[in-house]
């Protein structure tokens, strides 16, 4: 089961230490990642407005063409993320996020639309998702419901075409006392499928509950900029799966300890999870986080440089 940590929401861009710079000013311009699994550098590229807003996210791998793969625009109090389509899908895929007077995200809706016959597939995709966001006086996250609607029309070969439509309501519940952080999450799930040869339905429940316990050796401050932090955690595959930029009152956690137990609709423990991520970072000479190194679970020690404009 997909499994989203919705407390690093709020992870940091900026880690500063008595600054001799404006941190207003300071805008991360690249961040290039490898990895111990291969050779590959692979290097992200933002780009601004004149409000200090990211409006372009690109890539670049091994030095090769330089590919654009979101662009974000700021309407009202929305924030649109368009991410770069597959011409050949016939896609539409449209992230809209709703933010208060601060920039913290109210809720996140997101489309999504692929016609799978331009690449010899007879199937549709659809889906939309709904995700509300509540906050304490903080404005930490205290609960995330996800209202998740999929569906595929398809004409599989040697059987009759068809219909399967998913409904997944995705609660998650969120604590952080003393730098232990812990997320109750629920999921219901309804299935429907419906064929020429007649149709079934399915309804499961099941819940995880998840715990990470955050070390510091390093007593930074930190600078707050939430509507960059919305677009790094929704189109930046560090800010938004690793686990190593988290909170928006403590600085970065140079180690990470986890546990999950997830359960079935009736309390069964279905399997249970644990492992310490051990991060080294780096800062620059105003304080900024400038590099991460990280060994995960599986081993793969990775290397992400952090390259600012100041």
């Amino acid at each position: 089961m997909r499994k989203i940590h919705f407390a690093f929401l709020f992870c940091i861009i900026f880690a500063c230490k008595k600054n001799s710079v404006d941190p207003a000013e300071v805008r991360l311009q690249s961040i290039t990642s490898t990895n111990s699994a291969n050779t590959n550098v692979f290097v992200t590229y933002l780009e601004y407005d004149a409000q200090g807003r990211i409006i372009y996210i690109s890539g670049q791998t091994n030095g090769g063409t330089k590919t654009t793969s979101y662009s974000i625009s700021y309407p009202g109090n929305e924030i649109v993320i368009s991410p770069v389509l597959n011409e050949k899908l016939k896609e539409v895929h449209d992230i809209k996020y709703t933010v208060n007077s601060e920039g913290l995200p109210m809720t996140r809706i997101e489309y999504q639309y692929m016609d799978l016959n331009g690449v010899g597939i007879i199937q549709k995709n659809k889906s939309y998702d709904t995700t509300f966001f509540e906050y304490n006086s903080s404005a930490i996250p205290t609960k995330i419901t996800e209202r998740k609607y999929d569906s595929a029309s398809y004409i599989p070969m040697g059987s009759p075409a068809g219909t399967t439509i998913d409904v997944h309501v995705i609660t998650t519940v969120l604590n952080n006392e003393n730098n232990v952080l812990k997320s109750s999450i629920r999921t219901d799930l309804l299935n429907s499928t419906t064929k020429n040869s007649g149709s079934s339905v399915y309804f499961s429940k099941s819940s995880t509950e998840y715990t990470a316990n955050y070390e510091y050796q390093k007593n930074y401050s930190n600078q707050l900029d939430y509507y960059n932090l919305v677009v790094m955690r929704e189109c930046l595959h560090i800010f938004n799966t690793s686990e190593n930029l988290i909170r928006n009152y403590k600085s970065l956690p140079d180690k990470i300890s986890y546990q999950d137990v997830a359960k079935d609709e009736n309390g069964k423990i279905i399997w249970t999870n644990s492992f310490v991520n051990q991060m080294e970072l780096g800062y620059n000479k105003h304080g900024f986080l400038s590099s991460l190194k990280t060994a995960g679970s599986t081993g793969i020690i990775s290397n992400i440089t952090l390259t600012y404009n100041k």
